[in-house]
């Protein structure tokens, strides 16, 4: 039987179930977003004789309502506060799926003294920044009802398996009782939190932790889940077999009784006896999980197409770029991944003594690393490796002319000559009037006139197949701004652009002129 809670600008739904055993202890059970507490139908039937149950809707969802749109875990927290002072409840083992495992997270790490546990299913976690920013994105943009309601109804397809029609139904009709605004506004809240997770954080947590995965979850996959074993250090992992996202609707018996195992044994005290190598082989995993996600997590970005810019985690690193050849240095250091100082101070400072010039190296790298930590507020050390004799990048960078050089190859590849083209031309007309002229270097010089070489190669071979006097006077406008110097094709463009009449015929004039001089 549901109950109501009036809080201030809130009414919860809730049912709160007591087990014929006084002492029993008490389980919460919180849903996941567009979710509500009926999710837990058959985990209540088959726990409600061993433990006292609470479950409920957040605010906002299923059935709770509430007159404000603010939300935060702080929000949340008290909401559930007060429903534990009105029923008098102490001490709480919490179980909750996708958001409701963030929201357990969250009381954890606010140390609430009343968790003695928490069972985590199908919780974001951590998630590779990348894709997780996308993902914010792409769900964000959701902003019409019928966009949000077909997307929804398609996520929903992933939650069971098998995706029988009553399973998918049933979660169907939970996730239309909550608004569009009030879903994207709770998918934020979690994904900006697990965003901004810190690992070493969860290093500190003591409360013991249940990680339940589907087999078959393609959304949170069992080989992510058990990447969040190496962080909490008192904890387990089981993976539900013949179960995907909704493991508590795929397979409630074994749901239930791994839910009991769980809660009976973090009652017992571990005998203290440990055996060195386990010891020894889970830091070394630890270690392992650790560097490699601290990498993932590390956006940089180089911006070389029209000036130079260095971006990392979405902040511009700003400074004296063209102080001690600071932007030719960091570039290169990107371009190559792993350079040597040898091999830099020949490159930069050819005319030095080796003393001198690994002098000048220092001095430059000390300034380009004041400039990354100024901006990005991270240890440089999170991005360059700098030993005694080699300068080795530790994350993988996204570089916009490595990008572009990756477009051309994919235009190459294409056999449909119309399509080539129409793709030659969108491509090309979005690049600037003129590459980079802030790095004048030979090595990056030819970097610039390689990737214009390949541009005048593909738009030579698409003029044999122009039917149209525009997608010519298009092909050769492009091949004019990268080879200025040939008048041939400044030629044959002022020729159809004064058949066409074309107010352009004056500019490429004075180019014709400008070749003639």
């Amino acid at each position: 039987m549901y109950n109501w809670l009036e809080l201030e600008d809130t009414l919860l739904r809730y049912e709160y179930i007591r087990s014929d055993r006084e002492d029993a202890p008490t389980l919460v059970l919180t849903h996941g977003n567009g979710f509500d507490l009926t999710q837990w139908d058959e985990v209540v039937q088959l726990l409600r004789n061993d433990y006292h149950i609470l479950r409920y809707d957040f605010r906002n969802q299923g059935r709770s309502d509430s007159d404000s749109t603010q939300l935060t875990w702080e929000i949340l927290i008290h909401d559930f506060e007060k429903l534990l002072s009105y029923l008098s409840i102490k001490d709480i083992h919490l179980v909750g799926y996708s958001m409701g495992g963030n929201f357990a997270i969250e009381l954890a790490r606010r140390q609430k003294s009343y968790l003695k546990s928490m069972v985590l299913i199908s919780t974001a976690i951590y998630i590779p920044k990348n894709i997780a920013i996308q993902e914010i994105k792409r769900r964000n943009s959701w902003v019409e009802e019928e966009v949000f309601r077909n997307n929804i109804y398609h996520l929903i397809q992933n939650l069971c398996h098998p995706a029988h029609d009553d399973k998918i139904n049933r979660i169907k009709r939970m996730y239309d009782q909550v608004e569009q605004r009030t879903y994207i506004d709770y998918f934020n809240l979690c994904a900006d939190t697990a965003i901004d997770y810190d690992f070493e954080e969860f290093h500190q947590l003591r409360v013991p932790t249940l990680f339940l995965a589907g087999e078959f979850d393609p959304l949170y996959p069992p080989r992510l889940q058990m990447v969040y074993h190496h962080y909490f250090p008192n904890n387990r992992i089981f993976v539900v077999p013949q179960a995907s996202n909704a493991v508590m609707i795929d397979q409630p018996e074994v749901f239930s009784e791994h839910i009991r195992l769980f809660i009976d044994q973090s009652y017992e005290v571990n005998s203290g006896h440990t055996y060195n190598y386990t010891e020894q082989l889970n830091r070394e995993l630890d270690e392992m999980f650790e560097a490699g996600i601290r990498q993932r997590n590390e956006i940089l970005y180089l911006e070389l197409m029209n000036d130079f810019k260095l971006v990392i985690d979405g902040k511009v690193v700003e400074g004296k770029w063209s102080q001690r050849k600071s932007m030719q240095l960091m570039t290169y250091i990107i371009l190559n991944k792993s350079v040597t100082r040898e091999q830099l101070c020949e490159t930069f400072w050819p005319d030095e003594d080796i003393t001198k010039a690994r002098s000048q190296l220092s001095v430059a790298l000390n300034h380009i690393k004041r400039m990354v930590e100024r901006s990005a507020n991270k240890p440089f050390d999170n991005y360059l490796d700098i030993k005694r004799d080699v300068i080795e990048l530790k994350v993988n960078p996204k570089i916009d002319l490595f990008e572009l050089m990756n477009q051309i190859r994919q235009l190459e590849k294409i056999d449909d000559i119309g399509v080539r083209l129409k793709n030659a031309l969108s491509l090309f007309n979005s690049l600037p009037k003129n590459f980079n002229r802030l790095i004048y270097d030979d090595w990056f010089v030819q970097i610039i006139v390689d990737i214009e070489n390949r541009i005048l190669d593909i738009c030579n071979v698409l003029l044999q197949y122009t039917s149209t006097k525009k997608e010519r006077a298009d092909l050769l406008k492009i091949m004019v701004r990268y080879n200025a110097v040939d008048f041939e094709y400044i030629e044959e463009l002022i020729n159809i652009l004064k058949d066409v009449k074309s107010k352009e015929v004056e500019y490429y004039r004075k180019k014709a002129l400008d070749v003639y001089k």
